[in-house]
Order: structure tokens, then sequence, then C-alpha cells
């Protein structure tokens, strides 16, 4: 049998702790063998990361939503479950799913791509935000400048002018603001900061 890789985690530092049941020593994931015996699976109820209903082992969607409760390894095609964050047939890293929208985003960023959500931001609900327009890709230079014009009722000079070094967009949004900014601003090719 080829080694065993964590679930939840991707390691293969899994120690088996009784007849049916894997520990991994690098995240402490319970896991049992997978039917076929190839590989492991979480030891947990499959619970939907949309709504929190627990269904069946094997069920494929939500009983309750109707949400996938798998996907697609993009490396492989191995069907995995919905919130695993390697790949158990490759090791390759995958999506998670963002805490904020439960839309898929990637591992390696902070930032999910559908809402613009940051878990790493350390302010607390009610605190103020600044917003910064750091760097905007070539092709998307004239989308900006139109949507500066549109969103801060900016005159066609001064656009332009924002778009040429780090400048503060906003001061004392909230997050909801911060974040809409962030990700309509995103979305035509602009690298935003919340500060």
């Amino acid at each position: 049998m080829e080694a065993l890789n964590c679930p939840s985690c991707g390691s293969s530092d899994i120690v088996k702790v009784s007849a049916t049941e894997y520990k991994c020593q690098n995240c402490q994931t319970n896991s049992r063998l997978s039917e076929n015996k190839s590989f492991l699976v979480l030891n947990k109820a499959n619970t939907c990361p949309n709504c929190d209903e627990i269904n069946s082992e094997n069920a494929k969607f939500c009983i309750s939503c109707g949400f996938s409760l798998f996907k697609l390894c993009s490396n492989c095609k191995t069907s995995i479950p919905v919130n695993a964050h390697f790949c158990m047939n490759c090791g390759k890293q995958l999506e998670k799913i963002c805490s904020n929208c439960k839309s898929y985003t990637s591992v390696s960023s902070n930032t999910c791509k559908n809402c613009g959500f940051d878990p790493t931001l350390k302010k607390k609900e009610g605190d103020s935000y600044k917003v910064y327009l750091c760097e905007v890709k070539e092709p998307y230079k004239d989308k900006v400048i139109k949507l500066l014009i549109r969103e801060f009722d900016m005159n066609q000079k001064k656009a332009r002018e924002t778009l040429n070094e780090t400048t503060r967009i906003a001061s004392n949004v909230s997050i909801e603001e911060a974040k809409r900014l962030k990700y309509i601003f995103e979305e035509y090719g602009a690298k935003i900061e919340i500060f």
C-alpha cells in the first residue's frame, strides 16, 4: 500500500492509533481508511460548508441546501471533499472556501477573490479603514480611471495622477465599504490594500 496522506493538511506523517483510526502528527486530524482502503478520509460527519447540515458520508450534495460537497482536483481530476486543502490523490494544494461568502478562493491568498474578505485584518467591527490604490496593470488603466471618476467624483486629470503612485483613495470607511472598493477595483486589474 502507498503512503497515506492526511486528508486535511496533506502530510504523510500518519500514525495508526487503532484498528480503524489514524492520526496526523502534523495537524492532529483523526481519519480512517476510505471504503476501497486506498486513502484516508476525515473521521467526522460530512458537514455542509454552506449551511452546516450533517449529510451522509457518501452524499455528493447537501440534503438541505444542495451545495456540492465535492470538487475536482485541478491537477489530477480526482473527486475530493469540498473542504480538503490538499488532494488526497496527488497532494496538490487546493482552493479553500471563504469564511465570509462561502465561495472558493486560492489557498495562497488571504483575500477572497469574490467578496474581498481578508481574515488577517486585525481590526474589529465598527473600526474605520483606509483604502490604498497600489498598482494598476497597463491594459486596465483607462477602466480604473473611469471607476475613480464614478466612485469618487474625481476629474480626469486627478484620476490619472492617482494611478502614478500608491494613493489613499478612501479614509474612515467601514470594513464593508473597504471590501466593496477592493472587490470592484481588483476586478479591473488594480491592486488594493486595506489598512
